[in-house]
């Protein structure tokens, strides 16, 4: 994902940026003067009250109003020197953000995932590998300490069963993908 965004941040910049500059040289800039401000505080409400119970609540409040405030420039010039193809591109770009795909990537794994419940025991590789990867970001985000000893447990079930089909290729998995530890 790191890649696409990566992509998708340049792709965005030449799309976008050529047409904001013009846009603002034209006399656009005033009518960006008064939709950027408004988008920002707007995109810091709506990240701080999504982020209600989190501990980075200020942080996604940042990120709300930055992205929110770009989007707003990027979609106000795409239109003004565009037109109706700028609209469309502004669209393209909305919907296959790396927020968009992530969103979509999350709740397809989620979908699957609920099709894949089970013991580890009775799940494959790759859905035990996935359920690892779900995993490791519910820790992250985790407040719960009932919640956190539930997922130390799952991944506790899931670490052992990888053990247990492939030891071989399990310790050489474990020391790349945890590299502040070699081997258990």
């Amino acid at each position: 994902m790191r890649r696409y965004r990566a992509v998708w941040a340049v792709s965005a910049a030449v799309v976008t940026l050529p047409c904001v500059v013009l846009d603002s040289v034209t006399g656009g800039w005033q009518r960006l003067a008064l939709l950027v401000p408004t988008m920002l505080v707007f995109g810091g409400v709506l990240g701080f009250v999504f982020a209600d119970d989190r501990p980075d609540r200020w942080a996604s409040a940042r990120r709300g109003a930055g992205w929110l405030g770009m989007g707003t420039a990027a979609a106000d010039g795409l239109v003004s020197t565009l037109g109706g193809a700028g609209a469309l591109a502004s669209v393209v770009l909305v919907l296959t953000s790396p927020v968009v795909v992530g969103a979509i990537s999350s709740q397809y794994s989620a979908l699957t995932e609920r099709r894949a419940a089970g013991t580890p025991a009775s799940l494959s590789t790759h859905e035990l590998l996935r359920r690892w990867d779900r995993t490791t970001g519910e820790v992250l985000r985790c407040t719960s300490a009932t919640r956190m000893l539930a997922l130390t447990e799952e991944r506790r079930a899931v670490l052992d069963e990888l053990q247990l089909r492939d030891p071989v290729h399990f310790e050489q998995w474990w020391a790349t993908s945890v590299p502040d530890r070699s081997g258990r």
